[in-house]
């Protein structure tokens, strides 16, 4: 059974890409050569499925079985941020065309839960230039029958949009 346990682990290791120190509790096992088998068995998986980033450990006196695992990607969060205009720093603000997707996702919102048919959008002159130069505006009002204005940001945000209503 911790033969197919070490077997279905490592598997979902690769297929999720985990990474850091991975600890699998075993059933209990009394012999030493039950141990050591299952020990390489865990190493001959990862020479087969040719994973260089994990190294197996042998089992501890507790029956865990370790692994450590070296990341490969970068994470989604970081790939979603860019470095800050302001202060240079990396991962400090969204890259922009993040933001349009949270701006459209919030146009999405307040057509489909308001009664609102005009929008003002506040948005920093690079969101504003990309809106300009892909005819996002037209394209916006029609998918989401709604009325948008947008403008430029004057004051410094954390945000790169804010939307605001009218009403009629």
């Amino acid at each position: 059974m911790n033969l197919l346990a070490t077997k279905e682990s490592i598997l979902q290791i690769l297929r999720r890409n985990l990474a850091g120190i991975i600890i699998i509790d075993l059933v209990e096992m009394k012999e030493e050569e039950d141990k050591v088998a299952v020990y390489e068995s865990a190493k001959k998986l990862l020479n087969m499925y040719g994973d260089n980033r994990t190294k197996v450990y042998p089992l501890t006196e507790l029956g865990l079985l370790q692994f450590s695992r070296t990341g490969k990607y970068t994470s989604l969060h970081h790939k979603l941020q860019t470095i800050c205009e302001e202060c240079g720093h990396p991962y400090a603000s969204f890259h922009v065309l993040y933001e349009l997707f949270l701006m459209e996702k919030q146009i999405k919102h307040v057509s489909t839960h308001t009664i609102q048919k005009q929008m003002v959008i506040s948005a920093t002159s690079d969101l504003l230039e990309i809106i300009q130069k892909n005819d996002l505006k037209s394209r916006l009002e029609a998918a989401y029958a709604i009325e948008i204005f947008f403008e430029k940001m004057e004051r410094k945000s954390k945000n790169k949009f804010l939307c605001q209503f009218y009403s009629k």
